[in-house]
């Protein structure tokens, strides 16, 4: 106490670091984790710029020429000078904790709790996993899937509302802040069960090791998606501007979520020998599955996007699936999504989408067009093949697994090749089905 009575300032604790690697969206997000621990107020600094440690945008931020709109090359890169200052009744314990996060090498596990392990990179035994504890690790996975898709199906659907309703948007910002850490935790999860079946003794075997290195490989991307999330959600609180952003990526980085995770499942699947009904209930809406013959246009004759979806809807209308008395409010839908953000997703694909209390089942219909169509892509390419489908209203689970098992297919080279090639719409067909079973 001073002689007035009043309690004296802690002086703050400074140190300073040299990153072994970038400080960029996924590692932003865990030195948040790590400050926010602490009831101090935690500053970085680099130069003459210093941000608070809390903020994901602004230590990505650090670094002047980085694009703010992409995030392109934000973040301090390996090597670089910092000075961390700390100042609160924590102060100490929160510049260790930073200490040992900075102390750790280039590659760094998003795990930074304490006494978080590493995984045991064992090679060289041949020893395998049991039956028996493949199966105990489908159905531990298939949970965490599971509650992790729920997650995912809420941010889409808060993504979806606050491109219609602004108010929205603020929610969202507040769910991902709050969700995606809930996500990494349960990825964590998972990350300690694979490392109790590989356990301390030496035999462990190649089949776990193939594990834990291809799960490590879906973590790492899940997490830089996410974070990139946490980013323009924080972002987003300060700049409304913003917010169409983060609603554009939430509709465009869950489906890629959602398609990893399934890639895992499908590798416990092969290691086990068997697909068990726990799985079975996650199985992803394929393009097979939604299309006959009749719903396919061979050659397109729109030449630019609005016209494209137009031609599809039309031809759903035409079959059917969509009764001419909901057309128009369906073209509103799509228009709507479109304006937000093109669904040109790059390589010539194209992925329209809505939801809809106008269907009751998922109707879809693809197109493809020899010559290309103006779509505002992403990588400003023309779109060769445009996939269209609406989705009933409330079904964000369905939604997710479509556009994850139609951006998953199509991502394959050989495939586009194959569809480009086709003669007809029976032909068209026949590759969806043939190729959509391996």
């Amino acid at each position: 106490m001073s002689i007035f009575g009043r309690p004296k300032k802690t002086p703050p604790i400074e140190k300073e670091f040299e990153t072994k690697w970038r400080i960029g969206a996924r590692t932003a997000a865990m030195i948040v984790r790590v400050t926010s621990r602490f009831r101090s107020e935690i500053s970085l600094s680099h130069g003459e710029e210093t941000v608070n440690a809390r903020s994901i945008m602004g230590l990505m931020m650090l670094q002047s020429e980085a694009d703010s709109k992409t995030l392109r090359d934000a973040g301090l890169k390996a090597g670089s000078r910092i000075r961390v200052t700390a100042r609160g009744p924590d102060a100490a314990a929160a510049m260790d904790a930073l200490s040992e996060l900075f102390s750790r090498g280039a590659r760094i596990d998003p795990c930074i709790e304490p006494g978080c392990p590493s995984p045991p990179m064992v090679t060289g035994y041949t020893h395998n996993i049991s039956h028996e504890e493949i199966v105990e690790l489908q159905e531990k996975f298939s949970e965490i899937k599971r509650a992790i898709n729920n997650v995912l199906a809420v941010m889409m659907a808060l993504s979806e509302m606050s491109q219609r309703r602004p108010e929205f948007s603020e929610k969202l910002a507040r769910t991902v802040l709050t969700k995606a850490p809930l996500i990494v935790s349960s990825l964590q999860e998972f990350t300690q069960a694979l490392n109790e079946k590989a356990g301390p003794k030496p035999e462990v075997g190649q089949e776990i090791v193939e594990l834990q290195k291809k799960f490590s490989e879906i973590k790492h991307a899940i997490n830089n998606a996410l974070a990139v999330m946490m980013a323009l959600s924080e972002m987003s609180q300060r700049r409304p501007d913003y917010s169409g952003k983060l609603a554009s990526t939430v509709l465009t980085k869950a489906p890629q979520i959602v398609s990893i995770l399934q890639e895992f499942t499908q590798a416990l699947n092969e290691k086990a020998g068997l697909k068990p009904e726990v799985d079975q209930r996650e199985s992803c809406i394929s393009l097979a599955s939604l299309l006959a013959a009749e719903q396919i246009i061979p050659e397109m004759k729109a030449t630019e996007r609005w016209s494209a979806i137009v031609e599809l809807i039309d031809l759903l209308v035409a079959q059917g699936k969509i009764k001419t008395e909901d057309r128009e409010s369906i073209l509103a839908l799509l228009k709507q999504r479109e304006e937000t953000m093109s669904t040109g997703i790059g390589f010539g694909i194209a992925i329209p989408h809505a939801s809809s209390d106008r269907i009751e089942e998922v109707v879809a219909s693809f197109g493809r067009s020899s010559q290309g169509i103006e779509f505002d892509a992403l990588d400003n390419a023309p779109v060769k093949f445009v996939i269209l489908f609406i989705v009933p209203k409330n079904q964000f689970q369905t939604h997710l697994r479509s556009l994850a098992s139609i951006a998953k297919f199509l991502n394959d080279r050989s495939i586009r090749e194959s569809l480009a090639a086709a003669k007809t719409a029976d032909e068209i067909l026949a590759i969806f089905r043939e190729r959509g079973q391996k």
